[in-house]
Order: structure tokens, then C-alpha cells, then sequence
């Protein structure tokens, strides 16, 4: 129960939910890492080769691909087999590919686009910003669904611990340059030396920027006001989101944003980048409080705000709260069942 992202973990609770009413075969990779780096190229030209091969040994009346690396395979199998094939697509990065580096990105830009080109049977989408991004590519509306992430709610149904003695925030994500983590650290330096003094950060992910922010942590003073961890169980994140006090995602580029909801879901207001995909998904701003995506100064002031007024970040806090409830993986799955059931 250790996720490194929310695209493993729709993955993880629909296909324990699925197995009730269907035979389920999960291929995916083994390692417990997902680098952004040149190398990671090569293994996951590997991995796109060994799953097609995998997939290609398996019986089955149904195949749903779930990530970039994923698509091609799937499809070509399903084709060969004469089998429906499902494309589950969280987010078009587009452009944005070339955040994750010059190599990098334009693999992952050039598979994306001949993914996209695919006669995929049907496509869901995480979030109608997803949809409408795919929809620009020229796919016909008519062949996606949009079905959002969800939660566990037993998961967060535990003992309250008690809260971390200073004000922390906490962020949870990827360290790459999509998340804009450097925006956070930067932000949270310019707290008001009479916020910072009494204030921590926590930053739960790994990736490869990893060392670079560290050092800019050293950099800005604040080493000692920032903690790094990653590798956390699902029980050890759920006890430390409730432990803390503010969630924080400065990302910039999202399909959904399933952390969100899970820090709403642990009693915590957030503060995140006011883009589509997250006015969407807290209903235009339940919750939370927008700050203008890639400005720490912005930022600082949204971070400032909560912190010093008593009343808005209760009035957040309930309100996330009553968000959270109306995602879970229940819901998601018998949405997700229905679009299944139309091509068996």
C-alpha cells in the first residue's frame, strides 16, 4: 500500500472492486519507482515491449490501458484479438511534456500523439478539463466518458491523532517540475518571519528533483523548517495528513488531483493553483483557496491568509469535508463498471 501516484491507485482499489463481479488481470510494472529521467526511457520502452507480449499470452474480453507507456500495447493486442479495448487517460500533457526535460518530453509528447490517434471502442476521462483537451485533439465526444477519482472513506475513519505542536503544511507529490514543488518552498521561505518561526513543511514524494530541492532549502535558510519522506504506507500518510494542518499542490498541470481530496477527506483545508481541473473538482472552490498557477508570491499571501484567519480555514475545512464525501471508489467504480458492461 505504498502508491507512487493516483494513477496507481485507481488502479489498486477499482480492481479489488471489480474482482466481485469480474476475473481481473493487472500488468504493470515492477518497480517501485517512476523516474522522469533520460535512462527512464529505455525501461519504459522495455516495459511497453514486455506488457504487449504479456497482454498478448492472456485471454481476455476486455482490456483497459491506463497510462502513456500502457496505451500502444493494449491496443495492438486488442486488435489482434479482436477485443474491446478502453483507454483510461487522466490527463494531455501536450507541451507540457517537455517540463519533464528535451528527451524525455519528446518521447512522452510523440507516444502520447500517436496514442491519441487510436481508434480506441471508448476513452474515460478523469476530469471534464481532460475531456475537453481530448475533444481539441479531434476525438468525438461521444466516445469519452468522464469519471472522476475517488476516495476510501474507511481509511480516513480513524482515531484522530493528535496534531503536530507547530502549524505544518503538507504537500504530497511527484518531485518533478509539473508539481512546481520549487514554487512551494520559495513561498513558504516568504512566510512573515512571525508565521515562519511557528510554521514546518512537509514534502512526502520522491523523483528526480529531489536533491536540487533539498539544496534549495539549504539555500533559503529553511532546512531545518522542511522535512522530507517518502516511501510512506497508506497508514503512515493518512496519520500524517491528519497530523497536520494545511495541504498545499502548487501543480500546475493536473487530470484530477486525488490528493486533494484525500487531505480534504483527513479534515484539512488546501491551497492550491487555480487552474480548470481543480475549480472542477472542489466545485469551484469548496474547500480551498485558489492562487495564481507558477506565483509564489501569490502563494505566500494564500498561505498567510488561512493560516492567520481562524474563521476561513474552519469555514474551509468544512466545507472540504463535506466535498470528500461525495468521492469514493464505490462510486467511481460502478460508473466505471457501466461504461465496461457497454462492450462486453
Amino acid at each position: 500500500m505504498v502508491f507512487t501516484g493516483g494513477v496507481e491507485a485507481r488502479t489498486y482499489y477499482l480492481s479489488k472492486k471489480a474482482q466481485k463481479d469480474f476475473q481481473v488481470k493487472v500488468i504493470s510494472s515492477s518497480s517501485k519507482k517512476i523516474p522522469a529521467t533520460f535512462l527512464s526511457v529505455f525501461t519504459r520502452t522495455y516495459y511497453l515491449i514486455y506488457s504487449f507480449f504479456k497482454a498478448l499470452k492472456n485471454d481476455f474480453d476486455l482490456i483497459e490501458a491506463s497510462n502513456f507507456v500502457s496505451y500502444l500495447p493494449a491496443f495492438l493486442v486488442a486488435k489482434l484479438k479482436q477485443k474491446p479495448t478502453i483507454a483510461w487517460i487522466p490527463d494531455v500533457l501536450g507541451k507540457d511534456w517537455f517540463q519533464f526535460g528535451k528527451f524525455v518530453g519528446l518521447s512522452g509528447f510523440i507516444l502520447e500523439k500517436i496514442s491519441l490517434r487510436l481508434n480506441w471502442d471508448h476513452i474515460i476521462a478523469l476530469s471534464h478539463s481532460t475531456k475537453d483537451k481530448l475533444i481539441k485533439t479531434g476525438i468525438d465526444q461521444s466516445k469519452i466518458t468522464v469519471v472522476h477519482g475517488g476516495i476510501e472513506p474507511e481509511e480516513f475513519k480513524i482515531k484522530k491523532p493528535q496534531k503536530f505542536s507547530q502549524f505544518t503544511i503538507i504537500c504530497i507529490a511527484r518531485l518533478v517540475r509539473t508539481k512546481r514543488i520549487k514554487d512551494l518552498i520559495t513561498a513558504f521561505s516568504n512566510l512573515k518571519p512571525g508565521i515562519l518561526k511557528n510554521a514546518n513543511l512537509i514534502i512526502i514524494g520522491q523523483g528526480p528533483l529531489e536533491a536540487e530541492l533539498i539544496q534549495l532549502a539549504k539555500q533559503l535558510k529553511i532546512s531545518d523548517k522542511i522535512k522530507f519522506q517518502k516511501n510512506l504506507t497508506r497508514q503512515q500518510l493518512i496519520h500524517t495528513l491528519y497530523r497536520s494542518h494545511l495541504f498545499c499542490l502548487p501543480s500546475t498541470v493536473e487530470g484530477f488531483g486525488l490528493v486533494t481530496i484525500e487531505a480534504m477527506a483527513a479534515n484539512l483545508p488546501v491551497v492550491i493553483a487555480d487552474i480548470p481541473t481543480n475549480q472542477e473538482i472542489t466545485h469551484q472552490g469548496q474547500g480551498t483557496l485558489f492562487f495564481k498557477p507558477n506565483n509564489s508570491t501569490d502563494l505566500t499571501q494564500k498561505l498567510e491568509k488561512i493560516i492567520k484567519n481562524k474563521n476561513l480555514y474552519q469555514q474551509k475545512q468544512q466545507q472540504g469535508i463535506t466535498l470528500a464525501k461525495s468521492y469514493s471508489w464505490d462510486k467511481i467504480y460502478k460508473q466505471t463498471k457501466k461504461v465496461y458492461q457497454k462492450f462486453i
